[in-house]
């Protein structure tokens, strides 16, 4: 909270320049000046998908805004001094972008990636390790093999005393 005008440790001569002020954010860009905004802002909750469309929207206030002036004046409930407001909004609506649907991830994915099936099929089996082989794990450190424990896992012991468990598939076979 700002301290008042002229207590100790406070700005005694506060000045807004005319820098900082041409960097300040318009209330509304879609209202000219003169249109006097509500001191609260109107929150509301929407169900996932809804929510994911409109705030893709790139002036999600401004279509808001469009949209429910909309819906009040097809319901009638709008005075008439409030008119030149209205065909204002629905001017800066009908300009804006349409959302379109946005592919979800998994769509997006599966498009570019070979079918599960195919890359099993076609990978090479990893070849069974053998007690004592010199290994490397995927952070990189060298271990041994101390003992297959079934279903393609094996026991290994590293060069510092620490032993683990891990898949085949994330062992390196070292050679010496």
């Amino acid at each position: 909270m700002p301290k008042p005008k002229g207590t100790p440790g406070g700005n005694p001569t506060p000045v807004q320049t005319s820098k900082f002020l041409k960097r300040k954010f318009p209330a509304a860009k879609d209202l000219s000046d003169d249109v006097e905004l509500a001191s609260k802002p109107l929150c509301v909750e929407l169900p996932v998908k809804l929510d994911e469309i409109v705030r893709s929207l790139p002036d999600k206030s401004v279509w808001l805004r469009a949209t429910i002036t909309e819906k009040l004046q097809r319901d009638e409930l709008i005075p008439g001094d409030v008119q030149p407001v209205i065909e204002q909004a629905i001017a800066i609506k009908e300009a804006a972008p349409t959302p379109t649907k946005k592919r979800q991830r998994s769509q997006s994915l599966s498009s570019s990636r070979f079918p599960l099936s195919k890359v099993t099929d076609e990978a090479e089996p990893h070849e069974a390790l053998k007690p004592e082989q010199l290994i490397r794990n995927p952070a990189g450190w060298r271990g041994w093999v101390d003992k297959p424990l079934g279903g393609d896992r094996y026991q290994i012991t590293f060069e510092n005393g620490l032993t683990d468990e891990y898949p085949r598939h994330l062992l390196r076979v070292q050679e010496g």
